[in-house]
């Protein structure tokens, strides 16, 4: 992720490390959840704004910290970093993006 430029590569790229993760964990909750945030933050492209530069190294510096505690069998570090970019993306969101209306099937 670190290394690509391009927003699509990075966005794709990004999807495939947690859903790495999800898979690993064993957990098909959590891979359930991961599937509604990756349909519902495809509206959100906070890359592109023109913060996305700083959010992207943060985001990047996040993803090590938690493959880095993955890596050292620590499951402890491994939840308070997935725990912290969760919350640190959910900042990002309220703050920069507007809301998305939800699609309703109903047509009213």
């Amino acid at each position: 992720m670190e290394a690509t430029e391009d927003p699509t590569e990075a966005s794709e790229l990004d999807h495939r490390f947690h859903a790495e993760i999800a898979h690993a964990s064993g957990n098909p909750t959590l891979a359930s959840l991961l599937a509604v945030f990756r349909a519902r933050s495809r509206k959100y492209q906070v890359f592109t704004l023109p913060e996305g530069p700083d959010l992207r190294r943060k985001s990047d510096a996040d993803h090590r910290i938690l493959a880095t505690a993955i890596a050292d069998r620590d499951p402890g570090a491994a939840a308070g970093a997935a725990e912290a970019h969760v919350a640190q993306t959910e900042r990002w969101l309220r703050a920069l993006m507007p809301p998305v209306e939800e699609e309703t099937g109903s047509g009213v």
